[in-house]
């Protein structure tokens, strides 16, 4: 969330809606339901933690690293626009 333009709350709110459903997914394949007040429990938490993760602030050496690897992304990106000629498999 640090490098993007969405709100902490719109990336959380993707992730969990993400994650809701495969939670969801995998408990209808095997024929599982969850009890109402365990559900509701479990997937605030859940949803919390997102929140805290997202909040919570990066080291400082982790964050010169990911802007460093962003940046060689960019460049890569960057190249494989200007070169047609170029193919990725």
């Amino acid at each position: 969330s640090r490098f993007s333009r969405q709100s902490i709350d719109a990336i959380v709110n993707e992730q969990y809606k993400t994650l809701y459903s495969i939670v969801q997914g995998c408990l209808g394949d095997h024929r599982m339901q969850l009890v109402e007040p365990r559900e509701k429990e479990g997937f605030s938490s859940l949803k919390r933690i997102l929140y805290e993760l997202q909040s919570k602030k990066l080291p400082r050496k982790l964050g010169i690293r990911a802007r460093r690897e962003r940046k060689v992304v960019r460049s890569i990106i960057k190249i494989l626009r200007q070169r047609p000629d170029i193919t990725v498999r």
